[in-house]
């Protein structure tokens, strides 16, 4: 039976592995598929075509809201240079933005941290850990949440839903929704009705297995799968030490993903890299 991860997030974007890491690590768990979805980042692909070795599946969690309802949206089969690559620099451009003003804050509030040198690309993590570093915090989850909790950007990075399903539609790889779940959790919202909303806007199918689920809603998710013909996805939502109740492989049933979604596979071996070389 092949075990798969197909959501796990490397230092590319908020997690706490670099892509070399977390290879070591998908193997000791002896994850037959992989996938890492960074946030708004294709910028694992590259790394990842160099290394020998491994079957993965390129992908992305692209953040996005339909109408006011926030949510996240992978993309298996992506390209590294594609068009949702061009959309991850837009929003890239915007972020930093953002996460230079907030330092720029900080640093008004008497915090006594630096801007990085070289325009060093940072996530709001990064920031976290120079709060850290200057002993503000204990821990990077405490300086996220106390320190860094005030200050909001996702909405101004997010992306609407039916242009981020139609880009990943444009290059014929398969848009999922993340974690559906979450969604009304955190916004009071009826998922059968968003789940319909997405249908029409092109999404291909759904996050059924995930940390962020329970088997109660795991269930009622596979069902709707089968009624509307939704493809079935399955993935940990890993990040690292940052949040160490996850790890690769947790509540993953590989044996459900659909095959379309299996078919994006990349595998490599040592030949096919030799021959990159």
């Amino acid at each position: 039976m092949e075990k798969l991860d197909l959501h796990i997030h490397s230092s590319f974007s908020d997690g706490d592995y670099n892509i070399k890491e977390l290879i070591k690590k998908i193997k000791d768990k002896k994850i037959d598929i992989f996938s890492i979805t960074d946030h708004d980042s294709t910028e694992s692909i590259k790394v990842l075509k160099e290394i020998p070795d491994i079957s993965y599946i390129p992908g992305i969690e692209m953040s996005a809201k339909l109408n006011k309802t926030k949510m996240h949206i992978l993309g298996y089969g992506v390209k590294e240079d594609g068009v949702i690559s061009q959309k991850c620099k837009e929003v890239k451009k915007i972020k930093q933005e953002l996460i230079y003003e907030i330092i720029k804050d900080l640093i008004k509030k008497n915090y006594k941290i630096e801007y990085p040198i070289d325009n060093k690309t940072l996530s709001k993590v990064d920031v976290a850990k120079l709060l850290v570093d200057k002993k503000y915090a204990k821990t990077v989850k405490e300086a996220f949440y106390n320190i860094l909790g005030q200050y909001k950007i996702g909405n101004q990075i997010r992306i609407d839903a039916r242009e981020v399903i139609e880009l990943i539609n444009e290059e014929e790889a398969i848009p999922i929704l993340a974690h559906p779940f979450e969604i009304p959790k955190k916004q009071n919202i009826l998922i059968d009705y968003i789940i319909d909303e997405l249908i029409e806007c092109g999404i291909k199918g759904l996050e059924v297995y995930t940390t962020k689920h329970t088997k109660e809603e795991s269930e009622y998710l596979l069902k709707i799968c089968e009624k509307k013909n939704l493809l079935i996805s399955s993935g940990s939502d890993y990040h690292g030490i940052s949040k160490p109740n996850i790890d690769l492989g947790d509540n993953i049933k590989g044996e459900e993903v659909s095959e379309a979604i299996k078919k994006k596979t990349i595998k490599h071996k040592w030949c096919n890299i030799q021959c990159l070389q």
